[in-house]
């Protein structure tokens, strides 16, 4: 089917696959200053059309919805990663604290 102008819907489904790979315990997240440098480079998120493709060709709705379900997870996991070294650097500087008052004494 092609349409040149509005179409209305109370439902659209796109088939397409899907990342549920992302959240399995041997994904391998790239490190993050490697997928910033990708997405500086690039100038896009991984699994996203190219801005020049999207003119030429149109949004294809299942890949980028995939691909935003893809980079919304793997930022989820940055996050982890940062909350969880932050937490730890919280540890150390508790424990310096107490060896800093030792010191002290």
């Amino acid at each position: 089917m092609a349409v040149n102008g509005r179409i209305r819907a109370k439902e659209v489904t796109v088939e397409v696959g899907w990342n549920d790979w992302i959240l399995k315990s041997d994904h391998q997240l790239q490190p993050f200053s490697e997928r910033m440098n990708e997405l500086f480079t690039n100038q896009r998120m991984p699994d996203m059309q190219s801005e020049k493709d999207v003119v030429a060709n149109g949004a294809d709705l299942g890949k980028n919805l995939s691909g935003l379900q893809r980079n919304t997870e793997e930022i989820y996991l940055y996050m982890n990663q940062m909350y969880n070294t932050i937490e730890q650097q919280q540890k150390t500087i508790e424990q310096m604290k107490v060896e800093i008052e030792k010191l002290k004494k």
